[in-house]
């Protein structure tokens, strides 16, 4: 006897097999960002046409300027010749945690401006390639010496310094008061997926990237480096936060546009890559 076609079973179509993962935004950015090497030995980023290192004037010229100036805003000094911290190197790294819970007491002004001095400030200078100018080396890597990434601050708890947004300039060693007043608060708990973190904290960091600093050297790959940057500094500054007995924690969870909007950027030349949060953990 003859059976009848099953008409429960579904037929396999191009469809079914289709890996949509090759596909993805993440592995086309990875695999365009790849840096290869053609058969005759020519090394090359993978998406964009081969590349030559940019004249020595153009970078001598991108290494002086790696940082935003707010001329018109209203600029604090930060505190100059604090004492050295001394704990040990070891224990701090070893105590290194996220802090997702604060006290809501207020960070002292010396505790932030020692956050800012050794997560991203700069050291002495140094010339450059032609030796016409002095450049400076901060106290983390970039590749390059580029600099794309630039560090706000949303201050919400800090003695001494009046709630709202601030751009730290680290040539000047002082705060750029871009906004202030108590609706900052609720703007970037609105723009964060975690709320409650912002909620009884002291500082939000905003680190936003200049991405072409980085891509007009590095073409595609600058992206890749943008990152690697933010991450440096976020480590840092979870470290000097350790140190001072102080939480923090870094977020990457939060509204990208809303963020951009509040440092007046299109997040396509400038953009928000990394946050983090510092604050009174509750047990101190």
């Amino acid at each position: 006897m003859e059976s009848q076609p099953d008409t429960n079973t579904q037929i396999p179509t191009v469809s079914d097999s289709f890996d949509r993962r090759v596909f993805s935004v993440s592995e086309t950015f990875h695999e365009n960002t790849k840096i290869r090497r053609t058969p005759q030995g020519h090394i090359f980023v993978s998406g964009e046409p081969q590349r030559s290192t940019p004249p020595a004037w153009k970078l001598n010229f991108a290494l002086s300027r790696a940082y935003k100036t707010y001329r018109t805003r209203k600029s604090i000094p930060v505190t100059k010749n604090l004492l050295p911290l001394t704990n040990d190197f070891e224990q701090v790294l070893r105590s290194r945690q996220s802090t997702r819970e604060y006290s809501g007491a207020p960070v002292s002004f010396d505790y932030l401006s020692r956050i800012l001095e050794l997560s991203y400030g700069t050291i002495e200078g140094r010339p450059s390639n032609n030796g016409d100018l002095q450049l400076s080396r901060r106290v983390v890597p970039s590749a390059g010496a580029l600099y794309p990434i630039e560090m706000y601050l949303v201050a919400l708890r800090v003695e001494g310094l009046e709630p709202g947004l601030y751009h730290y300039h680290p040539q000047h060693q002082a705060l750029d008061c871009l906004r202030v007043g108590e609706r900052i608060k609720s703007d970037i708990e609105n723009a964060v997926l975690y709320p409650e973190i912002v909620s009884q904290a002291s500082t939000v960091f905003l680190l936003a990237a200049v991405f072409q600093r980085a891509r007009f050297k590095y073409g595609e790959r600058g992206y890749r480096f943008v990152l690697l940057d933010s991450g440096h500094i976020a480590q840092n500054i979870y470290l000097v936060s350790a140190a001072l007995g102080l939480g923090a924690v870094t977020m990457g969870g939060y509204i990208d546009d809303e963020l951009n909007q509040m440092l007046d950027m299109n997040g396509v030349d400038e953009g928000v890559v990394y946050t983090a949060v510092i604050g009174q953990p509750i047990d101190s």
